[in-house]
Formats: structure tokens, C-alpha cells, sequence
């Protein structure tokens, strides 16, 4: 059963004053300015996350098909939290510091896996820097200079070493 989101998907947008008809985010205030917070005390993602978990009483987080022609599978806020926590503090373990300073860098498909390093480095304020097939080996080398990261999370052996082999 669908979560019922906060938002009215047909008014994603309202149009400002004027002849122009500019269109502004729902979230835009009557002079185009936008809210600072949509909750009160949600800054972060890691609080947004945190304040759906709550909202939906551990409700459904994160859904995947095992197959396309099959029904989705859902996991709660509880388990994604679990298993993002145990990540991050593994990263924290092998000595890596939580906070801005520390960039990791994801190379993997679109899986609950990519959302558990996504949740992790939020928990822990790191930086998630995201790498993908599609930019070609120089640009994927370029980045992990340019971010300077020092840890790369990756789906598969055979995209590690991929990434070892062009850096």
C-alpha cells in the first residue's frame, strides 16, 4: 500500500504574480522565496529520514523488484536504518572520520545497496560522491583525485577492479 506524501502531486508548482506566469516550487513562499524547512527541526537528510520513519510508524522504506514482472518488495525505515548504521560505523571502524571532510565514493548500480552508502554517509555527515560507467575511465580518475577520496564503495569485484586497474 502506497505512503500518502505531504505533497499534492498535482500541485507541484504555483504560478507567481505577474504577467509572466512563472511557475515556483509549491514550497515557494507568495514572493518566491523559499521555506529555510519544511518540518520544524529537519535540516538534514539524515533527519528527513529519521522524521519518516517516524511519520509512517516504520512503515515501508524501500521497495525493489526482483524481477520487473513481479510484485515489489518492501523493507522498513528500521531495516534500511540498521544496515546504513552498520555500514557507517564499519567506515568509521577502518578509520575513515565522520564529517565533511571524509568523501566516499559509490560506484554501483541503482540497488538497496547504493541507498544504504547513501544513508550511511548522511548519518555520519560524509559526502557522498557518486561514480558511474557512463562517464568513461578518465572521468571516473579525474573525480577520485578531485574529491580526493580515499574509499570507494563498489557493487561488484569486477567494477573495483575495473577502477583499480584505470586509476
Amino acid at each position: 500500500e502506497p505512503v500518502q506524501g505531504a505533497i499534492d502531486l498535482n500541485k507541484q508548482s504555483i504560478v507567481l504574480p505577474g504577467d509572466e506566469r512563472i511557475h515556483a516550487s509549491f514550497a515557494a513562499k507568495e514572493d518566491g522565496s523559499f521555506m529555510e524547512v519544511y518540518y520544524d527541526g529537519v535540516t538534514t537528510l539524515y533527519e528527513a529520514f529519521m522524521k519518516g520513519m517516524k511519520l509512517s510508524d516504520d512503515g515501508p522504506c524501500l521497495g525493489w523488484r526482483q524481477e520487473p514482472d513481479m510484485k515489489y518488495v518492501w523493507m522498513k525505515y528500521s531495516v534500511v536504518h540498521e544496515n546504513s548504521y552498520n555500514l557507517g560505523c564499519g567506515m568509521v571502524t577502518k578509520g575513515y572520520s565522520p564529517g565533511q571532510d571524509t568523501c566516499v565514493g559509490i560506484y554501483a548500480s541503482n540497488s538497496k545497496e547504493w541507498i544504504f552508502s547513501e544513508q550511511a554517509c548522511n548519518m555520519f555527515s560524509m559526502v557522498l560522491v557518486p561514480l558511474y560507467d557512463t562517464l568513461g575511465p578518465s572521468t571516473c580518475s579525474f573525480i577520485i583525485n578531485q574529491a580526493e577520496l580515499k574509499i570507494v564503495i563498489c557493487d561488484t569485484t569486477k567494477r573495483a577492479e575495473k577502477l583499480l586497474k584505470d586509476h
